[in-house]
């Protein structure tokens, strides 16, 4: 599983550990959320599904900040890797 692109210079594959660091650290750039991990990558034909799990810090809107890191995550892999997010699903595992 790797996203696969090919030019005029030849091929770029990007991993699935690849794609795991730059959600990560777009997750960590999102306010709320005090930690976030990786817990499932699929890449299937340059299509991403990614499952977090997050914990949020006390006293913020839940879905705002849901809202917020999912459209962060999406719009830093899909720069970063050239594949397509098709489905970002977060579990909320701790409020801190």
């Amino acid at each position: 599983m790797a996203i696969t692109t090919r030019n005029l210079y030849g091929n770029i594959v990007v991993t699935v550990p690849a794609v795991r660091s730059v959600a990560m650290a777009a997750a960590r750039e999102c306010y709320g959320v005090a930690q976030a991990k990786v817990i499932f990558i699929s890449i299937d034909e340059n299509k991403i599904d990614l499952n977090l799990v997050i914990k949020l810090k006390y006293g913020v809107n839940l879905t705002a900040v849901a809202e917020q890191l999912r459209a962060t995550i999406k719009y830093n892999v899909e720069k970063v890797t050239g594949g397509r997010i098709r489905v970002i699903n977060l579990t909320v595992d701790e409020i801190k």
